[in-house]
């Protein structure tokens, strides 16, 4: 499983490295594209700033043509105005005929300027017209190219966007396969270890009931040994006892003997003969029942509850809490873990509960 993760990982490694490579190569397609638009837009830009460049150019000599022939002009005329002033004195007559001459002479002058500045202007909105109708067709032209141009760019992007996603496609597709191959296999692979692993709590909690069950008779022995060793020795602490009062009583006898004499003793003998007092009979009484008695019996263990009642305190309690662990019913309940496995075993036996993730629920609780 692990070389399959690791296989799943590498391809996976691989197919994001495709991935990024193809989308390198398109952005240096697209950028590569972009870059040759904006080639041709600035060469576009530049012809058309040259084209002004040459119309401005134009137009100033023309009009440093116009500006100098109105300086000849004034020229002109402060020199014949000069010439009037001179030649005034002389002749009115003259000066009547040379102004009428150049009188229509400027006229004439005017007349041919005029005719040659609409010829150059007729001339130049000719050229003009043509220059911009062959302009606006180039840039006609280059319009369509750069639509043609774009049209089959997009074209091949999509074509190429198809074609990644049909192979994305595909890979999620296979990827999605593996998946849930390795989905079923890990499922099984966890089922088998689930199975596995309770066959092996199992065995487990059989040799913890067994060694449990060999320690309680090792235990049982032990105890048996130690109130039996107890019980002798308690047997004959009691005989020592007992030989130690007729011991005491031989020598209390002989030492009264000794001091008080042999009437003494009659009267002790007959006080002896004659019943004890209510109060002796009651400690020889509480002598021979303590002598008769085990010193050390054993108290009375309490009731314990049999499996029934624990299996219906354990269905009790899941059916209250709406679920419950294994830990929480030993808690909740006080039992041990041998007898909460037991009756868990025996109520999934009967059907009465289910297990899930390691939680206990009831049948109903489970089935909705």
């Amino acid at each position: 499983m692990v070389a399959l993760r690791h296989l799943w990982q590498e391809q996976r490694r691989q197919r994001q490295q495709q991935l990024a490579q193809r989308q390198q190569q398109v952005q240096a397609t697209l950028a590569a594209t972009r870059q040759q638009r904006q080639v041709k837009a600035d060469q576009l830009h530049h012809n058309l700033a040259t084209f002004r460049a040459d119309l401005t150019e134009e137009s100033e000599l023309w009009q440093a043509n116009q500006h100098l022939f109105r300086l000849q002009l004034q020229q002109s005329v402060q020199a014949l105005q000069q010439e009037t002033q001179n030649f005034l004195a002389y002749s009115r007559l003259e000066r009547q005929i040379q102004a009428e001459e150049i009188a229509e002479q400027l006229d004439t002058f005017v007349q041919q300027l005029q005719q040659q500045t609409a010829d150059f202007l007729s001339l130049t909105a000719i050229e003009r017209s043509l220059m911009a109708e062959q302009l606006a067709q180039e840039l006609r032209q280059f319009h369509s190219k750069l639509n043609a141009s774009v049209t089959l760019l997009r074209q091949e992007i999509q074509t190429r966007v198809s074609t990644l996603q049909q192979e994305t496609q595909a890979l999620l597709s296979t990827s999605q396969h593996e998946r849930v191959l390795m989905r079923t296999q890990q499922a099984k692979e966890l089922t088998t270890f689930v199975e596995k692993l309770s066959a092996d709590v199992q065995s487990y909690l059989w040799e913890l009931e067994l060694l449990r069950e060999d320690r309680a008779q090792q235990l049982q022995q032990t105890l048996s040994q130690s109130r039996s060793d107890r019980q002798a020795r308690v047997a004959a602490l009691f005989q020592s006892f007992a030989t130690f009062r007729t011991e005491l009583q031989q020598y209390c006898t002989h030492l009264r003997t000794s001091v008080w004499g042999a009437d003494l003793e009659n009267q002790l003998t007959q006080s002896q003969t004659s019943p004890p007092s209510p109060l002796l009979q009651e400690r020889g009484a509480t002598d021979g029942q303590r002598s008769n008695s085990e010193p050390t019996s054993a108290p009375i263990p309490p009731a314990q509850p049999t499996p029934v009642d624990i299996e219906k305190e354990v269905y009790n309690y899941i059916h209250q809490v709406q679920g419950a662990r294994l830990a929480e019913l030993e808690t909740a309940l006080t039992i041990n873990r041998i007898q909460a496995v037991d009756v868990l075993r025996s109520l999934i036996t009967k059907g009465l509960i289910t297990q899930r993730d390691r939680v206990y629920y009831t049948q109903e609780e489970f089935n909705l």
